[in-house]
């Protein structure tokens, strides 16, 4: 039966922290969330529970920018954000609900501020020119505010004061007006995890401890120290005189390998006939091996002698 979690559409961050802590077996705590979300490992996302007004973005790096005399798919209000370039569309859409935050602007900010505040390091979100960016279907949106200050008489004064971020909206009705970028998130929307993005997470864990177990399994194989090899290349030899099976015939050595083969695959396991045939061909080099000391002398070996 499938836990309750797993029916919702999206978690707090509380709650992601529990599911984490569920699926690893070990504590997650809120401040893990948002640390894997700020190393890309998890996206956040912001749930609007009143309608806010924001307006399609296209982000570039700063040294990306088309020069003042192209026009891009917008090119009718810029503005400089840090160091990228933020081209704006001025058409006004209302959206609530859950909507993917994006790690730029305020909204990094505010992510690193939360975390901080977690560790208890004394940090404030700083009120910037900076806006609040989300995501959806692989576009990017900007919140925006009415500018209410605004006032017809001061009107040279704001363009002059905010003309790098201030969009001014005209024949929409109620929506004229002067709008700039909100700073901060708004109080009635809350930061929350997608129940995708944590499975996500998971599978690229999992693929993750696939390559990390592939890895040891290929390791510990190559760890095996060359006398260790070498002592059981020899056992096998012995083994496989034993048995009246011919491993010095170099010509009938793929029909012994297919042999050997056959009692591996008798006991239940199986390898590839490649695989045998290298370890037998191994064996004559390690042999000789065996017979030397380490200064490549033959190794002086002990025979019972007999008395008459």
């Amino acid at each position: 039966m499938k836990n309750l979690m797993q029916l919702k559409k999206w978690l707090t961050i509380d709650d992601a922290a529990n599911y984490l802590s569920a699926l690893f077996a070990e504590p997650v705590e809120p401040k893990d969330i948002l640390q894997l979300a700020l190393e890309k490992h998890l996206k956040l996302s912001l749930n609007f529970t009143k309608i806010v007004d924001v307006m399609e973005v296209v982000i570039s790096q700063f040294s990306e920018t088309p020069s003042e005399s192209s026009t891009d798919n917008f090119g009718q209000v810029n503005f400089e954000d840090k160091s990228y370039h933020v081209s704006t569309s001025p058409q006004l859409i209302k959206i609530d609900g859950l909507w993917d935050l994006k790690l730029f602007g305020s909204g990094e900010d505010y992510i690193k501020a939360r975390l901080l505040n977690f560790l208890e390091v004394n940090s404030q979100v700083q009120n910037t020119d900076s806006g609040i960016y989300i995501e959806r279907d692989n576009k990017t949106y900007c919140l925006y505010e009415k500018h209410k200050d605004y006032d017809e008489k001061n009107s040279l004064f704001l363009l002059d004061s905010f003309f790098e971020n201030v969009i001014k909206l005209e024949n929409t009705g109620l929506d004229d007006g002067y709008y700039k970028p909100m700073p901060i998130i708004p109080s009635h929307a809350f930061l929350a995890v997608s129940l995708k993005s944590l499975k996500d997470f998971e599978h690229q864990v999992e693929i993750e401890d696939s390559q990390v177990s592939k890895n040891k399994k290929i390791t510990d194989i190559e760890s095996i120290h060359p006398k260790e090899r070498t002592t059981f290349l020899i056992i096998i030899a012995a083994l496989a005189k034993k048995a009246g099976i011919d491993i010095d015939n170099e010509i009938a050595l793929p029909e012994t390998a297919k042999k050997i083969n056959r009692f591996v695959d008798e006991i239940g396991f199986e390898f590839k006939l490649s695989t045998v045939q290298s370890k037998l061909e191994e064996i004559p080099e390690a042999m000789e091996r065996s017979r030397k000391d380490a200064k490549g002398r033959p190794r002086k070996t002990s025979k019972s002698n007999s008395t008459n």
